[in-house]
């Protein structure tokens, strides 16, 4: 028998059930996974979520919320972490043998919303890509492909984007480095922001909101990137710029189907601005949006509100020139339901060609 017993007691810490998103070889574990748990020696409740290591594994948790979680398994636990970082600030990964029945603890005083553990099999894609914690802000200069933030913040915002880039590069995910290769096929997963140009890079502020977030530089090399967590109440908007707009726990992929990140930043988008620029396009992704969540978006006069209320549609481009161009979006979820978007709107000629290209081959990869 164990030394450690708890007793699993079904516990909301949020209103979002089943908000576990697990990837093919990753797992994320956030604040509505976690479960009320009792250590009968001690006396003492905890939280715990539990995941399964498929093959030996790596676990990256940003502890700069809280100290007080520790890993278990079959109830013993086997460390208590400590936040512990690399020379260059990328989180140490703390490594875990194959198996069953592990368990994420953490203490009953730590607050669930600082939650963000990012489990990963060492076959998966991309594996050993650094990780970085956006809490406190941090500079990336390390020449490796991908890099991966973790944030339990609203939203993380990326700039100071430099380097010698493939065209079309960078690009940012919602996800971790895992889950961003071709072995997914068609239903691999989308980036929330792809850089149309160097010159919009340098100006571009990309603001993700998501927890875990990664940058696919397109090749190893020279290149660097700042991120810093952010509200997310004000996204710059300006001519020549890239600006992404999102639901708050959007994945970005297919093979997702119907789940969602837990997010601080709430259930409502709205925004209402004016940018002139001699041209916009907009590329659009989204899924699982009823009709009654439909995403009002208007360009000037032109209603561009979308919704899968067909199941026939789950993008589309969009291009204008020559304006003072008046965005009015308005989304909000009706009741806990699983409808995500992202919208990237390029302002200025410097990208126009290629974001339209670019978004009419997302529509024929759908179809």
């Amino acid at each position: 028998m164990p030394s450690i017993t708890h007793i699993a007691l079904i516990l909301a810490f949020s209103a979002v059930a089943n908000s576990r998103v697990d990837f093919p070889y990753a797992q994320v574990i956030q604040q509505g996974d976690l479960y009320q748990g009792f250590n009968l020696e001690s006396r003492e409740r905890d939280r715990r979520a539990s995941f399964n290591c498929s093959d030996d594994c790596t676990a990256y948790v940003d502890l700069s919320s809280s100290p007080n979680i520790s890993f278990a398994q079959n109830h013993e636990i086997i460390d208590n972490l400590t936040y512990v970082i690399a020379d260059d600030s990328s989180i140490a990964g703390y490594q875990l043998k194959k198996g069953d029945n592990y368990d994420v603890v953490v203490d009953q005083s730590f607050n669930p919303s600082g939650l963000v553990v990012y489990v990963v099999t060492k076959n998966a894609p991309n594996y050993g890509a650094p990780v970085f914690s956006a809490q406190d802000g941090v500079t990336v200069n390390k020449q490796n492909r991908f890099a991966t933030f973790l944030s339990y913040s609203a939203a993380v915002e990326f700039s100071k984007i430099s380097g010698t880039f493939t065209y079309g590069y960078p690009k940012i995910y919602a996800t971790g480095f895992d889950a961003i290769s071709d072995v997914y096929g068609v239903d691999k997963c989308k980036p929330v922001y792809q850089s149309r140009s160097y010159s919009s890079n340098d100006l571009s502020t990309p603001t993700i909101f998501a927890p875990i977030i990664t940058v696919d530089f397109g090749v190893e090399g020279v290149h660097s990137i700042f991120a810093n967590t952010t509200d997310g109440n004000t996204i710059a908007k300006a001519d020549m710029t890239s600006v992404v707009l999102m639901s708050p726990g959007y994945v970005g992929c297919a093979f997702e189907g119907r789940k969602l990140y837990y997010s601080p930043a709430g259930d409502q988008v709205v925004e209402f601005f004016q940018v002139m620029s001699d041209s916009l396009d907009i590329t659009a992704d989204y899924y699982n949006i009823t009709g009654l969540e439909e995403v009002w978006f208007f360009v000037n006069q032109n209603n561009l509100t979308f919704s899968n209320a067909n199941y026939t549609k789950t993008s589309f481009p969009q291009h204008f020139s020559n304006g003072a161009f008046q965005i009015d979006l308005s989304w909000s979820r009706k009741s806990y339901t699983y409808s995500s978007w992202a919208l990237q709107l390029d302002f200025g000629n410097s990208g126009s060609a290629f974001s339209l290209l670019f978004a009419f081959l997302v529509v024929l990869l759908n179809i």
